[in-house]
């Protein structure tokens, strides 16, 4: 089954997402912990997802130990409400693995993908540097190798599942989608990541460097609105600094979904922010159109 939903980081984006023809909307950042939002506001986006209809589902990012207790408080309020809550820190995962009532999803930065990578190696590029680094590989064991996930290993998968975790965030790589059916077959339910796939991720802000905010306590989160275009022209790669990671962008095709036909349970998660200038629900009702085309 085919679902869509609304990646929103504040109630300006959930207002616009819930008029929007998507199943289900994702609240937080998987990249901040200053965009944590209150338990207030988290009852509020709760409220407005669920009046329209729609399935709630909970983003956290990366944790420092300091924000550990204002998440509890967070499961605490989801607990019993059987809320998808999607995790992106370990520590965070450990602490939710015993608590019952809630369905919790492995964030995408806890997925390592080598095909991530900007640069855009060609197969024989990539077999020759396996060479000289004494590999001895095939090409095609190269390709299989660049496209897989570190979920494509068993016991990685089985640890997760250990720890309560029913499905898992992905990025769109169509050439990854092989590596990915065999992630769904080992039985975790699969979301996918539409345009925005991240290549790096740092503790340190660097959108807020950049603009001169010197105390992060105090950050007005100008990324909601901005973002830096990074472009290295000899290389032919553009990427985006948006707030504190870098991403590429990979338009997504009806022709590359059919790929994932065989998927039983599939959400493809559409980002709403100013890169993908999906920042209304006209904008995102186009993108599923465009994707139902088929």
């Amino acid at each position: 089954m085919l679902r869509f939903s609304a990646q929103a980081e504040n109630l300006k984006m959930i207002e616009e997402s819930v008029k929007s023809h998507v199943d289900a909307v994702r609240f937080g950042s998987e990249l901040c912990e200053r965009k944590i939002p209150s338990l207030q506001t988290l009852k509020k986006a709760y409220s407005l997802i669920e009046d329209h209809g729609k399935e709630f589902i909970y983003v956290t990012p990366r944790l420092p130990d300091r924000a550990l207790e204002k998440i509890r408080e967070h499961v605490d309020f989801l607990s019993g409400r059987e809320a998808k809550i999607v995790v992106n820190d370990l520590g965070l995962l450990n602490v939710l693995s015993d608590q019952p009532g809630l369905n919790l999803w492995l964030g995408r930065f806890l997925v390592y993908i080598p095909a991530r990578c900007p640069w855009r190696l060609g197969i024989k590029d990539l077999f020759y540097l396996s060479l000289s680094i004494k590999l001895m590989l095939d090409r095609k064991k190269v390709a299989d190798l660049f496209y897989q996930t570190n979920l494509n290993y068993e016991p990685t998968i089985e640890l997760f599942k250990q720890h309560g975790i029913v499905g898992v965030d992905l990025d769109w790589i169509p050439k990854c989608f092989k590596s990915y059916q065999a992630i769904a077959d080992n039985g975790l339910q699969l979301s996918i990541h539409l345009y925005m796939i991240p290549v790096a991720l740092t503790r340190k802000c660097h959108t807020a460097r950049f603009l001169g905010i010197k105390r992060l306590d105090k950050c007005d989160k100008p990324c909601y609105n901005r973002f830096f275009r990074i472009v290295h022209d000899k290389l032919g790669v553009e990427m985006f600094l948006f707030g504190n990671a870098v991403f590429r962008l990979e338009k997504p095709s009806p022709k590359d979904l059919e790929k994932l036909n065989s998927v039983e349970s599939l959400e493809l998660v559409i980002p709403v922010n100013p890169i993908t200038k999906t920042t209304n629900y006209k904008e995102i009702n186009n993108i599923i159109r465009n994707l139902k085309s088929t």
